[in-house]
């Protein structure tokens, strides 16, 4: 069985309950995201056990991670 997660996901920044749709550019299940927003700021996020987040400048940032599909392969 094989994942294939979204290129993008939705990102909060909670200084200003903002949210956004970022472009994934690397992604590790329970362990770390990075995201483009807009393609002018790059964000890394950790896996705190429950959620991703993250800090650029004074602005912390959040989420979800994106979808994650489940596909069984045949031969």
């Amino acid at each position: 069985m094989i994942q294939l997660y979204d290129d993008v996901c939705k990102v909060l920044c909670e200084d200003n309950d903002k949210t956004l749709t970022a472009e994934v550019l690397e992604f590790k299940e329970g362990k770390f995201l990075s995201v483009s927003i807009e393609r002018k700021l790059k964000i890394n996020l950790n896996w705190n056990g429950r959620i991703y987040e993250g800090r650029s400048g004074k602005l912390s940032f959040v989420s979800e991670g994106p979808v994650i599909r489940k596909v069984k392969q045949v031969r």
